[in-house]
């Protein structure tokens, strides 16, 4: 993927990603409404249908997104692209909406929560984060096709050599960086209590070994080793 490519993909993202989000919020709200003027608000039916509204609107993210992705580009890189964005959706599912729902449903606008219900809560989101991520891992086999065979170009003089920054492409340093991590999580250096520790030395890693990458494309690998991590503790 070129960097025009990897531009005009990174535009699109945002964009739809700050769709989704606001469509989120508008449902959310819309079954806030709906059950309150039924009498339904305080009951687990509000998290069941909550839920609901954030997998259909998942989804359909998903899949817009995957189209147009597929559009620009249909390799490994656009569709780490595509993971992040799905990732951080989810993420701003768990994060920003989640929590007033169970609050919501629990009747504890104030004061301290209902763990069952949150626990109950966090299940229902979990079984459909699940469902999403799959069809996620399905679509992957659609961006690792090879593309079509490359145009022959007339042949040019060689140019002289220019000097080349040392190091590996950029695709191949992580690696590198899951094996610092693991290093450093087996000697005790790294003790991370929130997924935004991992997420941090992770960043550190990659501008320490004059590497980059998109916040969002971090924060996914963080948050798939924090959720390893919570569920050991578990």
């Amino acid at each position: 993927m070129n960097d025009r490519e990897r531009a005009q993909l990174t535009l699109i993202v945002t964009h739809e990603l700050g769709a989704a989000r606001r469509g989120l919020e508008e449902r959310i709200g819309a079954v806030f409404a709906n059950h309150s003027a039924r009498g339904r608000l305080q009951s687990g039916a509000t998290i069941k249908v909550s839920v609901g509204a954030m997998g259909e609107i998942g989804q359909a993210f998903l899949d817009d997104l995957s189209s147009k992705t597929k559009d620009i580009a249909a390799n490994p890189e656009a569709f780490e692209m595509l993971s992040a964005a799905v990732g951080e959706f989810l993420d701003i599912c768990l994060e920003e909406q989640l929590p007033p729902v169970t609050r919501m449903a629990s009747g504890r606008l104030q004061g301290p929560r209902d763990q069952s219900i949150e626990s109950a809560g966090r299940e229902i989101f979990d079984q459909m984060r699940a469902v999403i991520e799959a069809k996620l891992a399905i679509m992957a086999f659609d961006f690792e096709a090879a593309g079509p065979p490359p145009v022959i170009a007339p042949p040019i003089p060689p140019a002289l050599p220019s000097p080349k920054k040392g190091g590996r492409p950029p695709a191949e340093f992580w690696d590198d960086m899951w094996a610092a991590i693991a290093a450093a999580l087996y000697v005790g250096s790294l003790k991370p209590k929130t997924q935004a520790d991992v997420e941090r030395a992770m960043a550190d890693w990659i501008t320490a070994n004059d590497h980059s990458a998109a916040d969002s494309t971090v924060r996914a690998r963080a948050r798939r080793l924090w959720d390893r991590i919570q569920a050991i503790d578990e």
